[in-house]
């Protein structure tokens, strides 16, 4: 199957607005609020709706690039991205991490990004919604894998310094026989204890 390529711009599939005031914030609160650097604190209420799209709008994480599953509150630090079909959204996600957004800033002493420099953004994507769809599932998907293997290599690594320090700094299967034998155990008895 063959794929329809079209130049456009960002702003005619996303649409972007500042977001507000940082809301009241409480760890235990359920609603993520985002900031520029990503997500910042957590509180009850929300100024975007599910798969949004956030990006940092002022300072040294200006241009960086959230998605955000659920409903949130994006603050004024950042801009809301709202694509016009809902199911491309992760779609959306990851072209703007490809697109280095932070290279389109302005300003000499604060770096800042707007909506109109967004939606100007050139771009070129596959035409059918369905392509851009599926395409975000995948990515998505793949992203999804990355995370669970680093979290799995994560663990993995934890266990592997826990043996080592057990065995190699506080000896634990050599107490551990010692322990045996002294109690007056067989050599076997003592084998098993440090195992």
């Amino acid at each position: 199957m063959s794929c329809k390529w079209i130049d456009s711009t960002l702003g005619e599939y996303i649409t972007f607005k500042n977001g507000k005031t940082s809301p009241d914030r409480d760890a235990s609160d359920p609603i993520p609020v985002f900031g520029s650097n990503g997500i910042i604190g957590y509180s009850t209420k929300n100024n975007a709706p599910d798969n949004s799209l956030i990006i940092g709008r002022v300072g040294s994480y200006c241009g960086s690039v959230y998605h955000s599953p659920t409903n949130c509150w994006v603050t004024d630090n950042a801009i809301i991205g709202l694509p016009k079909h809902d199911a491309e959204s992760e779609f959306w996600y990851f072209l703007l991490l490809t697109l280095q957004l932070n290279s389109y800033r302005s300003g000499s002493g604060q770096p800042l990004i707007n909506q109109t420099t967004l939606k100007s953004i050139p771009i070129r994507i596959p035409e059918e919604s369905s392509v851009r769809s599926e395409i975000g599932k995948q990515l998505y998907l793949f992203n999804q894998k990355i995370d669970f293997n680093t979290q799995t290599n994560q663990t993995l690594e934890q266990i592997a310094q826990a043996i080592f320090k057990s065995w190699f700094v506080d000896f634990e299967p050599v107490k551990a026989k010692m322990a045996v034998l002294e109690a007056g155990g067989t050599d076997e008895q003592a084998e098993l204890a440090a195992m």
